[in-house]
């Protein structure tokens, strides 16, 4: 099941309009919460986990352990903070960013060169806010 949301804000960019939405994969169950829109900085409840989007930013490269990393156009770091609501650990899953045109990029598995990177495995404990960066 797949859920968007939306994020925007002030960042400095004029191309973060372009990349506006962002989908939350494998979340909940629940068809009604599909398509719901949310302000950057706003809570979104998805199933069990609430997700929050602190800030974006674009980086050109990415310095790594064997030199920069280069995108094919630019990476975008997503600031966020997870909240899992039930009294069971629970995963958190890696998501898809979807542009004003509809296009779907899957978050990087690797985030080398990513200060406070989430990881690839995370998991949110009960009422423990999970923060750090996502990669595009």
């Amino acid at each position: 099941m797949s859920f968007r949301k939306f994020f925007s804000g002030k960042c400095g960019w004029a191309g973060l309009v372009a990349l506006s939405l962002i989908l939350f994969a494998g979340c909940s169950t629940n068809k009604s919460d599909s398509g719901k829109s949310y302000q950057m900085g706003a809570d979104a409840k998805v199933g069990a986990l609430t997700y929050n989007v602190v800030e974006t930013e674009w980086a050109d490269t990415l310095e790594g352990s064997m030199g920069p990393r280069i995108p094919q156009h630019r990476f975008l770091l997503v600031n966020l903070s997870v909240t899992n609501q039930s009294e069971q650990p629970v995963a958190v899953p890696l998501l898809n960013l979807i542009d004003a045109k509809g296009v779907e990029y899957r978050e990087l598995d690797r985030g080398e060169g990513v200060a406070s990177w989430l990881g690839i495995l995370r998991q949110a404990m009960h009422e423990e806010p999970l923060t750090g960066k996502i990669l595009f």
